[in-house]
């Protein structure tokens, strides 16, 4: 039984929205206890090719906020 209690239902599409998500989300300890994770419900929502580019997005603007570096 999964504890999804104050999760919203639908992920938000925004790159920098998801970013934040990237930073609130604790990261998984291998027991599954945090499934379905933030990318695997927006792959749910929107499908893995858009799901895909909008990780990526989210990825750099990620980056950018913690290293102040696009390029990277």
């Amino acid at each position: 039984m999964f504890d999804r209690d104050g999760v919203d239902a639908r992920v938000p599409t925004d790159p920098y929205a998801l970013a934040d998500l990237m930073d609130d989300e604790q990261p998984g300890d291998g027991t599954g206890h945090n499934f379905p994770d933030t990318y695997t419900r927006l792959c749910a929502q929107e499908g893995y090719e858009r799901a895909k580019d909008l990780w990526l997005k989210a990825c750099r603007v990620w980056e950018w906020s913690h290293n102040g570096d696009m390029d990277a």
